[in-house]
């Protein structure tokens, strides 16, 4: 009992690991009960605290503590708000020792915490660590294994597997000599079956023959059961499941469509796709040599022979790669398709089937090639042919996409075909298209189908009527017979009856519409009882419910109204709609509403975006009574009302006929800050009317162009009188103006010349307040007209102009989308050239590069005109000028012809920067220019500019977090005795700097710091090497260099120095040299302070290359009058280095001896020198020292280390006048002087009479000024300083008086009772004034012939120099 009490007695974490296992089970309940009390949120440290005992509680060596432990670990999971770091540990000891152990419940345990650990996060990493166990020694661990996994699949369904690993882990457990592993093996591949389907099948092929057949037995008995569901939820899931609940209105039938959706998905095996499970295969490996030769043989059995190779080598391969000689294939099959051997030309046409269905989207460029010949082949009357081109037909269609318009011109060949044959299969083609369509067609295509489909039920051969009448039932089942119908009514009721027999009997992959849907619930019945709670599924029609909240304003028009049936019928839309349809049919009454006014000529600025939460009825108002709200007068002003981009957007769209209303600048590009100051202003008519004269307006409607072109002249006239008198026109009035009137479609150049003008002159006129709803209104004519030989030239000058008054940025956010509409490939080519232009004019700062390369990719290098791709080509190299190679990690799959040429302009452009730029932008921060004639421009140009970031890096490739790239395997490699997994672990994190772009935040883990130290000490130089890289490219990929950090690693890196290989010696200079450009404060913190250490070592390869490295680094801050760090720390490993038998280390070491004077003062390196060598040594350092006498200006002082940091061209020493006055001047500073200044001064002291004394020689040269009561004695030329450290005398704080202005300050002999005030001079760090410094006996005899009441007046000495005490 004794024993029991005083092992309760200790702390937990020593109970956890004690060596009696009753203490261990005893603390692995208290774990587990405080475990349960614990906060994730507050007490995430506890959970840390604890985490590193769960790998040993798993492996504990007595089974009943084992057992415990396990427990103890399920609770850690799901109580801990990070319990996945240590998984792969604990998975690795749950497979190695738990599984296949003795007791029942720690097999039981084992398992239930694998379910955990999937449930937490996710399936995958867990089924990973347990595949490890299929390769245990112990037929019953990897048994075990196998049921856990099986036991996982059951659970949570393959969804979140990787299954590609798995099904190829299968053949080990199937090929076991035990037969009960084969045996769990089979019950496995059961359930994977169960959430498969036939998609397993292709991964069993390899078993053998009888194993295979009893599979398929059982897999035939579970074919027929019920559909597989989910039985446990992940944290994930269970976290989403809340607010899809609590969804209400017609959020909560699109919500209860989902969940069905889910099921479905869930319980249809057939939706998973074995191409998608297969490794793709090089076809072309797999044919004989002589293939190319007999494939064109003249003997038809040679052709025969070789196709049926391919074809049998293509019926085993799933999934095809695309090679550059699968193309040849295609194209030799497309010509065999016509072969006049049918035996041949079937297999020819059964080979582009396979061919389609293993490449897949690769397929689709040579769908247009291959369709012809199928088509015109489908004449043929085998059936066996017929069959094949069906099959490859579908399989093309497949391949392009289930795109419709792939196949439309080759069906309408095939439908007015003569030979009845090919016009009845052109029909079955299109059949088979409109039931695989995910989507349906347009009523313009319907109407188009409809019509040939009418002429195909008179055809005069039955197989085409009936073909017909069969395509028309499957069409009116896909777009449903209300659409079908208009353009079916000629039909004859005979027919039609056929048609509508099909139409029900049809099958079509696309869903149901909406329409068709019957009306979910009241939104009250998705809520629960009183408390409001949610419940998982919504509540039947009949069902009472509490009521439910109110619904918050929606963000559209539609959605603003009420949730009665008024309110919805008085907008055209249903709100029992779901969200995303609701939103397309929005967009599509907004867009239609545009053109309409636009047609009508009426303002369209109210109708560009939906009216701000703010301006919308409330929830439960009606729309009648909203509509019935009081106008805002008429003559009330009209405020700067922000709107956001979709703005610009929709004025975009509207302003040109056709566009698709595509947002012109999203938020990011345009900067958020569009203004529109006569938007859904209702007295606009009156306010143009006002604005401009009337016979301007007049001649504006000019038949005649040469009126229009005068009115033009007038009117710029007109504007510049205005704004010269202070009553300037408002320029988006004359752009709404010039809108309406000649307006953009002008068809005299001369007219929309002068227009663009007039445009260019208010973006540049500061007087007039230009604002971006101005820009915004002429963006999209100015774009168009970039492609107009006569007007690209003011266009483009416009667009300049305005980028001048804002930014870059903005007006490019504005173009890009007119550009992308463009469809004239010339037009566009001059719209890319014309971006070029603009980035090498205005440069890259502040531009969001991300929208406008995926805008090039798009238009320009995805096009099919050769100009235009020239173009995007070339922009693409002016981006490589500004922002680096990385750039090519945004090309994406780009095809290899098109890759070529984008790098081979990369190598010509890789060494040109790029110029400076020639416009500047008012908008954007450092800029001088800009629009600062007025107020408003100004605020609209600083929040135009305020989405703009200096570095378009950032945009292009966001820093990434390399603690969450890195997991902790990688440390565990990184630490293994095999030098394969250490590098393993190295090219992990190099890979993880790749896949960042090599940009990520400087947020470092310390951890990974001291895993690259170890490896510095590695046997291994190849992954010393390496591991040097690593530390150079984290302070280079972020950007900067943590002191902790380099603290860990900087010792160690010095030490490579002394490695014999010259690779090594560079990797680790250049990791230094990184750390150097990344952070100064790096240098002067952590690593200076390691060299001393460093240059213990006598290689003199360390020393020459440390020296060199620390007077490369540390100089051009000398050279510049920077600040330089402390390094007295240096000064007695120099000495060493001084006389180091190595030419080399001595040149370097010379160097640096410099800047150390320099830092630390002269006085103080050569006393250094006299108190730590003796003889030949401090004759042979002595004189190097004192060639650096005179380093730093007058005096050997420290002007690095000075507050105010010396420069060049003053360097004044700290005691001259410059410097005093400067003190004089700050009120905050307490007079103080050194020690050595007062010994110095004592010569020249009068001892007759205190403050008595003469003022002599250069003390005061050129000043003029001879205070009373002041001894200077005459300066000595050189001489060694007194002190070796600075010592501060301070004065009392009441002293006063300074030197007139131009003097220099000096101090007062002696400090009687009727001396001078004194002076005010400033501590000098590293030196004594050198005005007549005497040597150190004659100053302690100077101070011995003081009298008691002189040395008491002397002030004391603060610092705690022993030799100027002694001295003194």
């Amino acid at each position: 009992m004794a024993d029991e009490e005083d092992y309760s007695s200790l702390p937990l974490d020593q109970r956890l690991a004690h060596k009696v296992w009753k203490v261990r089970v005893g603390a692995y309940g208290d774990l587990s009960k405080l475990l349960k009390q614990l906060d994730p949120d507050s007490d995430a440290g506890q959970f840390n605290q604890y985490e590193s005992y769960l790998p040993k509680m798993v492996l504990d060596t007595n089974m009943a503590a084992q057992e415990a432990g396990i427990a103890t670990v399920i609770t850690f999971v799901e109580n801990a708000p990070n319990p996945v770091r240590r998984r792969e540990e604990i998975v690795s000891g749950i497979v190695s020792k738990c599984l296949a152990a003795t007791k029942a419940g720690t097999r039981t345990q084992s398992v239930e915490l694998l379910l955990v650990l999937c449930e937490v996060d996710t399936p995958g990493p867990v089924v990973t660590g347990v595949i490890e166990g299929f390769d245990a020694k112990q037929p019953k661990a990897v048994a075990a294994a196998v049921t856990a996994i099986k036991d996982i699949v059951h659970a949570f369904g393959v969804k979140f597997l990787a299954l590609k690993p798995l099904l190829k882990a299968l053949a080990k457990p199937f090929a076991h000599k035990d037969n009960a592993v084969r045996t769990e093996a089979q019950h496995l591949a059961v359930e994977l079956y169960r959430w498969m389907g036939q998609a397993i099948m292709p991964s069993l092929q390899d078993l053998p023959p009888v194993l295979l057949k009893e599979l398929e037995s059982q897999f035939s008995t579970v074919a027929g059961g019920p559909v597989p569901k989910q039985q446990r939820l992940l944290r994930s899931q269970q976290e989403a499941e809340v607010p899809a609940e609590t969804t209400e209105g017609g959020a909560g039938a699109a919500g209860h469509d989902s969940d069905n959706a889910a099921e479905e998905e869930a319980g249809a095996p057939a939706g998973m796709d074995p191409w998608e499970l297969a490794d793709p295969v090089d076809i072309t490996k797999k044919l004989p040599d002589d293939y190319h030769t007999f494939v064109v043989s003249s003997k038809w059995k040679e052709r025969k022979e070789v196709i049926e190779h391919l074809h049998s080598a293509l019926k085993k391969s799933i999934r095809l790669q695309m090679s550059p000689g699968t193309g040849d294939i295609i194209q030799e099959m497309a010509k065999k398709i016509g072969d006049i051997n049918i035996i041949v030309a079937t297999l020819a046409i059964q080979c582009l089937g396979l061919l389609a269905s293993g490449l897949r989207q690769s397929f689709s460029p040579y769908v247009q090639s291959t369709l012809p010949a199928l088509v015109e082949k489908s004449k043929e009357r085998k059936q066996t042919v017929i069959d094949a081109i069906r099959e490859t037909e579908d399989a093309c269609f497949q391949a392009a996409g289930c795109d419709l318009a792939a196949f439309s011109d080759h069906y309408f060949t095939g439908a007015s075909h003569k030979n009845p044959q090919t016009r009845a299969e052109s029909n079955h083609m299109l059949r088979r298209c409109l039931a695989a369509m995910p989507t349906r067609p347009s009523k313009t295509d319907v109407k188009r189908y409809a019509d040939q489909l009418k002429t195909g039920l008179d055809d005069g051969d039955s197989g085409v009527r009936e073909s017909a009448a069969e395509c028309l039932g499957t069409l009116s089942k896909l777009v449903t017979a209300k659409v079908l119908d208009p353009f079916i009514e000629s039909v004859d009721k005979i027919k039609l009856e056929k048609v509508n027999e099909y139409a029900s009997k049809a099958t079509i992959k696309a869903k149901a519409q909406a329409a068709a849907r019957p009306k979910p619930a009241p939104a009250a019945a998705t809520t629960g009882g009183a408390g409001g709670k949610p419940r998982p599924r919504p509540r039947p029609a009949g069902a009472a419910a509490p009521p439910s909240k109110p619904t918050p304003p929606s963000s559209s028009p539609a959605a603003a109204t009420s949730g009665d049936g008024d309110g919805d019928e008085s907008n055209g839309l249903s709100a029992n709609l779901p969200p995303h349809i609701r939103k397309k049919l929005e967009a599509s009454a907004r867009a239609a509403a545009i053109k309409k006014a636009q047609r009508e000529g009426r303002p369209i600025d109210d109708l560009l975006a939906p009216p701000s939460p703010a301006a919308k009825p409330a929830p439960s108002r009606p729309a009648a009574s909203a509509a019935a709200a009081p106008k805002r007068p008429a003559g009330a002003p009209t405020a700067s009302v922000a709107r956001k981009p979709a703005v610009s957007a929709a004025a975009s769209s509207a302003a040109k006929p056709g566009a698709k209303g595509k947002p012109v600048a999203s938020s990011k590009e345009a900067g958020e800050a569009i203004k529109m100051r006569f938007a859904n202003d209702e007295s606009l008519d009156d306010k143009i009317a006002a604005a401009i004269p009337e016979s301007i307006l007049t001649a504006f409607d000019s038949a005649k162009w040469k009126d229009r072109m005068e009115a033009m002249d007038q009117l710029k006239e007109y504007l510049g009188e205005q704004a010269s008198s202070g009553t300037g026109v408002h320029p988006e009035l004359v752009v709404r103006q010039l809108a309406r009137k000649p307006g953009w479609k002008e068809s005299n150049f001369q007219v929309n010349q002068r227009a663009f003008q007039l445009i260019e002159w208010m973006a540049t006129e500061s007087s007039l307040d230009f604002n971006t709803g101005a820009a915004v209104l002429c963006a999209q004519t100015l774009v168009d007209k970039l492609g107009d030989i006569k007007l690209k030239g003011p266009a483009s000058a416009a667009l300049v102009a305005i980028a001048q008054r804002y930014t870059l940025r903005f007006v490019v956010g504005l173009v890009i989308e007119p550009i992308r509409s463009q469809k004239s490939p010339k037009v566009l080519a001059d719209c890319l050239s014309w971006l070029d232009t603009q980035m090498l004019e205005f440069g890259t700062k502040g531009l969001a590069l991300r929208p406008v390369v995926e805008m090039v990719k798009e238009v320009g290098l995805q096009s099919s005109n050769a100009q235009t791709r020239t173009k995007a080509v070339s922009f693409m190299g002016t981006l490589r000028r500004a922002v680096g190679a990385v750039v090519m990690d945004l090309m994406g799959d780009l095809n290899p012809q098109l890759l070529q040429l984008i790098e081979a302009e990369f190598e010509r452009v890789a060494n040109q920067p790029m110029p400076e730029p020639i416009h500047t932008q008012g908008g954007l921060a450092g800029d001088g220019s800009g629009a600062s004639g007025s107020g408003a421009v100004g605020a609209d140009a600083g929040q135009v500019a305020g989405g703009a970031g200096d570095d378009p890096m950032d945009e292009l490739f966001p820093r990434q977090d390399l603690n969450a790239l890195i997991d902790q395997s990688v440390y565990k490699k990184l630490n293994d005795n095999n030098w394969k997994e250490r590098k393993a672990g190295l090219d992990a994190i190099q890979a993880a700097l790749d896949g960042a772009n090599h940009r990520i935040l400087p947020n470092i883990s310390a951890d990974l710091y001291t895993a690259l130290k170890h490896r510095l000490q590695d046997p291994n130089k190849n992954l010393i090497t390496v591991a040097l890289g690593l530390l150079a490219a984290l302070s280079t990929d972020s950007g900067g260099a943590q002191v902790p950090n380099i603290r860990i690693v900087a010792l160690a890196t010095m030490h490579c120095l002394a490695d014999k290989k010259p690779q090594l010696r560079n990797a680790a200079l250049a990791a230094m040299v990184a750390w150097s450009q990344a952070s100064s404060l790096c240098v002067d913190q952590a690593i200076l302070p390691a060299i001393p250490n460093a240059l213990t070592d006598i290689s003199p390869e360390l020393r020459s290359s440390l020296l060199q490295w620390t007077a490369d680094t540390l100089g051009p801050r000398d050279t510049s009058g920077a600040r330089l760090p402390d390094l007295s720390l240096l000064i007695s490993p120099l000495f060493t280095c001084l006389q180091d038998r190595n030419s080399e280390v001595r040149k370097q070491a010379n160097r640096v001896l410099k800047l150390t004077v320099v830092s630390c003062g002269f006085e103080t390196v050569h006393d250094a020198c006299s108190m730590q060598l003796q003889g030949a040594a401090k004759a042979a350092v002595a004189p190097m020292i004192e060639e650096f006498r005179h380093a730093v200006g007058g005096d050997a002082g420290n002007t690095g280390r000075r507050p105010g940091g010396g420069t060049p061209s003053n360097k004044a020493r700290p005691g001259g006048p410059a410097h005093a006055l400067e003190r004089v001047a700050s009120p905050s500073v307490e007079p103080v002087m050194t020690a050595s200044e007062l010994l110095g001064r004592a010569p020249s002291v009068n001892h007759g009479r205190p403050g008595a004394g003469a003022v002599s020689g250069s003390a005061l040269a050129g000043s003029g000024v001879s205070p009373p009561g002041f001894a200077v004695a005459a300066a000595a030329p050189g001489g060694a300083g007194m002190l070796r450290r600075p010592m501060a005398v301070r004065r009392p704080a009441g002293s006063a008086g300074g030197p007139a202005s131009g003097a220099r300050p000096v101090r007062p002999a002696m400090r009687g009772p009727g001396g001078g005030a004194g002076s005010s001079e400033h501590s000098r760090p590293g030196s004594s004034m050198r005005m007549g410094t005497p040597t150190p006996q004659s100053a302690v005899g100077q101070l011995a012939r003081m009298s008691n009441e002189e040395l008491e007046m002397i002030p004391p000495i603060l610092d705690c120099d022993h030799r100027a005490k002694e001295q003194r």
